[in-house]
């Protein structure tokens, strides 16, 4: 007896892809990609970059990233000289394409030893003390370059504000400024501990003195600046060598006018950097006596354990543990 045939199902063909879908998943890629700070985006880039290179004079270019990768390229750094806080980066940069190999149990107990090794104190950069700030100040009013012009208004605004971090420096734009009786009033767009953009607002109110006025100072460098009515545009430009304004700043701009008031005031270039700026806030307003909660509040702090680590060295020497026993 003949076996009886089976019925031909047809199978559908798969329908192409659209456009448009195309278009919702690159959309969809680029939200993802803006989880991160654009700052960070390019950091991650180029530890990726290091990573690959990494890889490659290791003969592993071709082979999968796996655990024990990230475990040898963190030691590595660790070897080279790198520090325990820009090694969790890596490791942090990593986890952003390898997530399986870069948070693996081996991984995480390699970065802990390191961190135990090397220590985890971050670096701090010195804080200028009022007379300084009025004295660099001072100094670039006699200059009376347009870099000059620049530098001090910079300067003054990013310590008045709040000290104000590099990457908020740099993103202000002029439509940000707002004008007030007492002075004026700053839009902070995004803000370290404000990922998801909710903005602030910090006064910057009259200075004692025109010199060191910061509302002043500002109008100063505006008054050089090619597009002042202009909202979009950057407030802090670069100015080339023959004194022509010309483009936004990059953050390690703020890095240089650190050190160049430094340079000024003939101290030690190395222990000032652009969180000079913020220390120095931190540590003048907490002098002063403003009550903790109102030198957070105008500096974005969330965190009095954080604020307060600006402040020790001002108060290291406030009390005399040594009379204090006695002795």
């Amino acid at each position: 007896m003949a076996r009886p045939r089976k019925a031909l199902v047809r199978r559908q063909a798969t329908p192409p892809v659209t456009p448009a879908f195309l278009d919702d998943l690159a959309a969809a890629a680029e939200l993802a990609a803006a989880r991160h700070a654009p700052r960070t985006r390019v950091a991650y880039t180029k530890d990726l970059e290091r990573f690959a290179t990494w890889r490659q004079e290791r003969g592993r270019a071709h082979e999968p990233v796996g655990p024990a990768d990230v475990a040898a390229y963190l030691q590595a750094c660790l070897k080279a000289g790198h520090r325990a806080a820009s090694i969790t980066r890596y490791r942090a940069a990593l986890g952003s394409r390898y997530p399986g190999a870069a948070k693996a149990a081996e991984v995480a107990a390699v970065l802990a030893g390191i961190r135990r090794t090397a220590g985890t104190a971050p670096r701090r950069r010195a804080a200028f003390t009022t007379e300084q700030l009025r004295d660099a100040a001072a100094a670039f009013a006699r200059e009376g370059t347009v870099r000059a012009v620049r530098d001090r208004a910079m300067l003054l605004v990013a310590v008045a504000a709040g000290g104000l971090r590099r990457s908020e420096l740099v993103a202000l734009r002029v439509g940000d400024v707002r004008r007030a009786a007492r002075g004026l009033l700053l839009s902070i767009r995004r803000a370290k501990t404000d990922q998801e953009a909710a903005g602030q607002e910090r006064e910057i109110a009259l200075g004692t003195t025109p010199r060191t006025c910061p509302v002043a100072a500002l109008d100063a460098w505006l008054a050089r600046h090619p597009e002042p009515d202009n909202p979009g545009a950057a407030i802090f430009r670069a100015v080339d060598r023959h004194g022509n304004v010309r483009g936004p700043l990059d953050a390690r701009a703020i890095h240089a006018l650190a050190r160049r008031v430094a340079t000024a005031l003939g101290l030690d270039t190395s222990e000032y950097g652009a969180h000079s700026l913020r220390a120095s806030y931190a540590t003048l307003a907490y002098r002063s006596g403003l009550p903790e909660v109102e030198v957070m509040r105008h500096g974005g702090w969330r965190s009095a354990q954080v604020m307060r680590r600006y402040v020790r060295e001002a108060e290291r020497w406030s009390v005399n543990f040594t009379r204090a026993v006695g002795l």
